[in-house]
C-alpha cells in the first residue's frame, strides 16, 4: 500500500470518530432532555410529552404489522400508524358515505355539518 493510501485511510478513520463523538453526544443531550420534568420542560419552553398512541385500538394483525414496521425503521409508532389509517380509509374508500352526504353534497360540507 502506498503511503498516500494509508492517509486516506487514517483521514477516514479521523471522520468517523468525529462522527461516533457527535452522535454520541446528540445522544447524551436527547436523553437529558426527555428525562427533564414536566415542570423543567415547560421552564424551557418544550411541548409536553404527548401520551402514547393507543395502537391496541387496532386489530391484532395490524398491531403486529405497526410495531414490527416501527422497529424495522426505527420510526415512532405514530409514523406507521399514519400510513395504516391511510391504507384504512382508501380501503373504505366510497363504500361508506354519512346519511347528509345522499343527496350528492361535499363530503367536506357534510363532516363539518356533523
Amino acid at each position: 500500500m502506498n503511503p498516500r493510501g494509508i492517509k486516506e485511510i487514517i483521514a477516514a478513520d479521523d471522520i468517523l470518530k468525529q462522527a461516533e463523538a457527535r452522535i454520541a453526544e446528540e445522544h447524551a443531550a436527547f436523553q437529558d432532555n426527555r428525562q427533564a420534568s414536566e415542570q423543567e420542560q415547560e421552564s424551557l419552553g418544550y411541548l409536553p410529552i404527548p401520551p402514547p398512541f393507543p395502537v391496541d385500538a387496532f386489530p391484532l394483525r395490524c398491531q403486529k404489522v405497526i410495531q414490527e414496521i416501527g422497529a424495522a425503521y426505527a420510526v415512532p409508532v405514530e409514523v406507521p400508524v399514519a400510513a395504516m389509517l391511510s391504507a384504512c380509509g382508501a380501503c373504505i374508500g366510497r363504500t361508506r358515505a354519512s346519511p347528509l352526504n345522499r343527496d350528492g353534497g361535499n363530503l367536506l360540507t357534510s363532516g363539518l355539518l356533523m
